[in-house]
């Protein structure tokens, strides 16, 4: 039940440069250094953590959960009063 951090907030997908900080990082790691993009459960790659949207068309990983860090609830969360999340820091990291 963590608000923030890699194992709460969907956006933030590695700690990268502060714990509850969205960044080109997240965004990247769709395509390395393992590329999650385009892969399915069952597939060596896959992880559900990337797996962000749910019920859509297509691969479980896809541009659709990419795309979601730049539109939609992941990117505009309620812990940031819905401000957009990219290059934002979660007030609540660490807590």
């Amino acid at each position: 039940m963590k608000p923030c951090g890699t194992g709460g907030w969907p956006a933030d997908l590695v700690d990268g440069w502060g714990p509850g900080a969205v960044t080109i990082q997240d965004v990247t790691s769709f395509l390395t250094p393992v590329r999650r993009l385009d892969t399915n459960p069952g597939d060596e790659e896959y992880d559900p953590r990337w797996d962000l949207v749910a019920n859509k068309f297509g691969a479980a990983i896809s541009i659709g959960d990419l795309s979601s860090l730049f539109a939609g609830p992941a990117a505009h969360p309620p812990m940031l009063g819905g401000e957009r999340a990219l290059n934002a820091t979660c007030p609540y990291a660490g807590q």
